[in-house]
């Protein structure tokens, strides 16, 4: 648009869009670097499609070269975000990030993957596992987890076991709505 310089592909083979040079959090040297003083920082990703795919971000890791299909090991990171936020130093602290890694042993057309979550406590400097969903569909949370009032956790096919909470009164009860411990008014 008109004189001004819209993006920049430096010699580090980086594409700089709304800056001149790397802003990368953490020192990383991304090859894709988007900045700006508005909600214009983003990347916007849409289809337009009768059909029912959405837009679509695709992490992909080998561990082979380039282009190669090297096959991935229990524990590879396939991919992650970070969520990092200026310190008054830098913008390399890390306030939460979400990590997918291989959980398990890969074979042909058979990838065991699991999700985990982190955060960062107040005071600390790194991020912790706060939740982790395994490749059998179990759920790890490191600490506690608050039930609402007035709200449940509903475990097993059909609700097997209902754990309740109603601002004063907890239970545990079976599907058939027995309580099974606890003390329901």
């Amino acid at each position: 648009i008109g004189n001004s310089e819209n993006f920049r592909l430096d010699s580090s083979g980086r594409l700089l869009v709304g800056t001149t040079s790397s802003t990368s959090p953490i020192g990383w040297n991304n090859k894709l670097q988007v900045a700006g003083t508005s909600a214009v920082a983003g990347i916007s990703i849409r289809r337009d499609e009768a059909s029912t795919g959405g837009a679509l971000l695709v992490f992909g890791k080998s561990r082979g070269s380039l282009n190669g299909n090297t096959v991935v090991q229990s524990g590879d990171q396939l991919g992650g975000m970070y969520f990092t936020g200026a310190d008054g130093t830098d913008l390399n602290s890390i306030a939460a990030q979400i990590s997918v890694e291989v959980d398990g042993t890969p074979g042909s057309n058979d990838m065991p993957g699991r999700l985990i979550f982190k955060t960062t406590a107040d005071g600390a400097a790194s991020a912790t596992e706060a939740l982790r969903l395994d490749s059998s569909q179990n759920a790890t949370f490191a600490g506690d987890v608050d039930l609402a009032d007035s709200k449940k956790i509903k475990l097993g096919t059909g609700d097997d076991l209902q754990i309740y909470h109603d601002g004063s009164n907890s239970w545990i009860e079976d599907a058939a709505g027995t309580g099974v411990l606890g003390v329901k008014s």
